[in-house]
Parts: structure tokens; sequence; C-alpha cells
């Protein structure tokens, strides 16, 4: 079966300072310690996902999670700070 969406390694960044979180998350820094630094919020980090033609999938997560904030990035209503979206 040949892939429908496929998200690789995607992040998604709220604010100007997209680089200074993006730096962040790469040394591990949590959701908060990015808020507090550069007052950007991380939406998503290094999610990777694959639905093939055909499959029925469930994304499930708490309140906040980041679900809805990946779909978004389908139709780019939310763009990816880095990463691929393939659909």
């Amino acid at each position: 079966m040949s892939a429908a969406v496929d998200f690789r390694n995607v992040d998604i960044v709220f604010g100007a300072a997209r680089k200074e979180a993006l730096a962040l998350v790469d040394r591990g820094a949590t959701r908060q310690e990015i808020l507090e630094k550069t007052g950007a919020v991380l939406g998503c980090a290094g999610a990777n996902l694959t639905v093939n033609e055909g499959e029925i999938s469930v994304l499930m997560g708490l309140s906040g999670s980041g679900k809805s904030t990946l779909l978004r990035a389908v139709n780019l209503l939310n763009v990816p700070a880095r990463g691929n979206v393939m659909v």
C-alpha cells in the first residue's frame, strides 16, 4: 500500500522565536522551558506518522498534546517549522 499522508520529523512552533525554540528542542528542553526562554509555543516536536491508503487510524493523546496541531499541517493551516508532510 502507498502512503496517503506521511509526516516525517515534523516540528511546529508558534511565535516569532522559531529558530531559538528549535535549538532548545534539539537540546532536549521541555515545552515550558521553551515558552519561558523564547515566548514561543511548541505545538509538535519530532512527529512521525504514516497513514496508508484505505487505512483507518486513530490519533490519541491528552488535551493540548498536539493532535489537532499535527493534523492541521496536512492542509498547511499550521506550517511546520521543519520536517516534511507529504499528502
